[in-house]
């Protein structure tokens, strides 16, 4: 895939509210050891980043967010900003 193949696809990911099909999309431009560095942490492998991505959507279910091509990129690795266009944070409900 090309660079920014692989920023679609990992933003359909982050976009969809749809958690059964999180990993399906993150499969399709992720390698299963993928790791994902935000200022808020760190997560590793596809099941934890989409599980990251899911309590991301339901703090903020009508966020859409969005990806440059990738600034910095090697066959492996790519460094980009990813703005959030909208969205309003609810907090979960403790039980």
């Amino acid at each position: 895939m090309r660079p920014d193949e692989v920023i679609a696809a990992f933003a359909a990911a982050w976009n969809t509210i749809d958690d059964g099909e999180r990993p399906r999309l993150l499969t399709a431009c992720c390698r299963p050891d993928v790791v994902f560095a935000a200022p808020q942490g760190q997560v590793t492998g596809i099941d934890a980043l989409g599980a990251s991505i899911g309590e991301f959507r339901v703090a903020f279910p009508a966020a859409q967010v969005a990806f440059g091509v990738p600034d910095q990129h090697t066959s492996e690795t790519g460094r980009t900003e990813w703005p959030v266009l909208s969205g309003v944070h609810t907090s979960p409900k403790a039980n």
